[in-house]
Formats: structure tokens, C-alpha cells, sequence
């Protein structure tokens, strides 16, 4: 009966279900903490955890803005708490949502022009950001890793991304949310550069790709294998001569799809037919 061991109970169960990325079961948990909170009194600190939880299922969700949200909320209960430390880490979830928000495909303009403006506003938006009072109080290490890692990503340098990476090691790896999205960022920035240097071509070197994008023949290959088994890429692999070969994108036709439906079902028609004649003969 004790509610408030509940919530914290429920809340331990969610990181568990998080770290081990069953985010169903982690909502679960967190849905079943706050609902036993809503019957007992919930101190700042432990308001400040479930919010944080919150904001880290929904960065899981890829659903940015409410993430940020949540990791705002949680930031300014730790920072009422001086718990520096945790007033940190929420800070940095705040910048990684920016991030991956900035990146979102849906948040790119496709214009020139557009392009161009919205490049504007992410500059003026992330020198408030550096600005801000509470980016100011808690400046350090680690607000530097995540501005650096945001740099890399606008400029989308592989070669700066991965030098990050490696400088920050320290505070980029430790943290579980934060080393498995950058790994996704990673890869988005790696699939773009890659589909803007094939983009020209219907055949070119695997090597000359390689060169021009700064990464081992090996990386680049198996790279652009993921991507034509994900169906990013209309391509073959011609391994035997190190080329790709980029097919153009087909249209589905839906007259295709009818006529494959069509004589289906005449050939089940037609069993049907034969299994009624064999029970005749017998």
C-alpha cells in the first residue's frame, strides 16, 4: 500500500525496460509509476525522474518536440533542486532532441531558397541556444560535446563527426540514449552524403566513392548494401568489377498488381473445378 515505493519501483522498472530498448514494457512501467502518483504527493525530485523518463521514452519514439518538452520540465526541477549534475544530463537531452530534430527530413527545407533560411534560423537558434542563461550556468564538457556534435551535423562532416565523437568520447559514450542516437545520426548523415555523390551517375567505382567520402572501400560497400536491401537505393553491387550500378526508380503499376490478382484467382477457379471433376469420376 505504500504508493510513493510504487512509483519509485515502477520508475526503476521503466530504465531497466529502457535500457534494454523494450520500450512497450518501459511505457508500461512509467504509465503504472504515474498513475500510482497521482493518488500520493510527488516530491520535485521525484517529479523531475518521471519527467526525465518521459522525455527519454518519447526521443525513442522519434517524437522530438514533446521529448523536449519533458527533458525542459525535468531540467528546470533538478535545477530548483541544485542538483547539478542531473540539470546537466537533462541539458544535454534537450541539445540532442535539437539535433535530431534539425535533422528530421520532414524539418529540411527542399527549395533553395527555403534551404537557405531555414540553415539561417538553425544558426540564430543555436547561438541563443549557447547564449541561454541556464546553457551559460552549466557550461562545460559536456554542453561542448553536444554544440560540436551539432556543428558536425549541419556542416553533415562525416570526418568532424567522427573527430567529436572521439574527443568526447567520455561524455558522449557513457550515456546510453545519447551513444545510440548519434550512431542513428551517423548513419543518416553517411546515407545522404552517399545518395548526393551517387546521384549523378548509373555506374561508378566503389573506391572513387570511397575516396571522395573519406571512408575504407570495406565501410562504404557493406553501407550501400544496407541501403539496397533497405530499398533506399535502386542498385546493384557488380563486386566482380567494384562498380555500382543505379538503376532507375520504377513506378508501381497498378494494372501489374491486378492482372497478378486476376490470374490468381483464375487458377484457384480452375482447381476448384478439376477437385469437383475428380469427385464426379469417383
Amino acid at each position: 500500500d505504500d504508493k510513493q515505493m510504487l512509483v519509485e519501483t515502477h520508475l526503476v522498472e521503466a530504465r531497466i525496460h529502457a535500457a534494454l530498448r523494450n520500450i512497450p514494457k518501459a511505457k508500461a512501467a512509467l504509465t503504472a509509476a504515474r498513475t500510482n502518483g497521482n493518488a500520493v504527493y510527488v516530491g520535485p525530485k521525484l517529479q523531475a525522474q518521471l519527467d526525465e523518463m518521459s522525455g527519454t521514452l518519447l526521443c525513442e519514439e522519434s517524437d522530438y518536440a514533446t521529448s523536449y518538452s519533458y527533458f525542459l520540465e525535468a531540467f528546470e526541477g533538478y535545477d530548483s533542486l541544485d542538483d547539478a549534475d542531473r540539470a546537466t544530463k537533462c541539458l544535454k537531452y534537450m541539445l540532442l532532441c535539437q539535433i535530431l530534430s534539425d535533422d528530421d527530413p520532414a524539418n529540411t527545407g527542399s527549395g533553395g531558397n527555403a534551404a537557405d533560411s531555414k540553415q539561417t534560423k538553425k544558426k540564430k537558434k543555436w547561438a541563443s541556444l549557447k547564449n541561454a542563461k541556464h546553457h551559460v550556468k552549466y557550461a562545460g564538457a559536456d554542453l561542448e560535446s553536444m554544440t560540436s556534435i551539432a556543428e558536425a551535423a549541419r556542416s553533415r562532416s562525416l570526418d568532424t563527426f567522427e573527430r567529436t565523437t572521439a574527443e568526447y568520447a567520455a561524455q558522449l559514450q557513457a550515456d546510453l540514449l545519447i551513444k545510440h542516437h548519434l550512431d542513428q545520426l551517423y548513419d543518416s548523415i553517411l546515407e545522404a552524403n552517399l545518395a548526393k555523390i551517387i546521384e549523378p551517375f548509373s555506374r561508378v567505382e566503389i573506391h572513387r566513392v570511397a575516396e571522395l567520402i573519406g571512408l575504407p572501400v570495406p565501410k562504404v560497400e557493406k553501407k550501400l548494401a544496407q541501403m539496397i536491401l533497405d530499398k533506399e537505393l535502386h542498385g546493384t553491387l557488380a563486386q566482380g568489377t567494384g562498380h555500382l550500378i543505379v538503376h532507375a526508380p520504377t513506378d508501381d503499376d497498378p494494372i501489374y498488381g491486378a492482372s497478378v490478382d486476376v490470374i490468381k484467382n483464375m487458377g484457384d477457379v480452375v482447381e476448384s473445378l478439376f477437385r469437383r471433376a475428380e469427385a464426379l469420376d469417383v
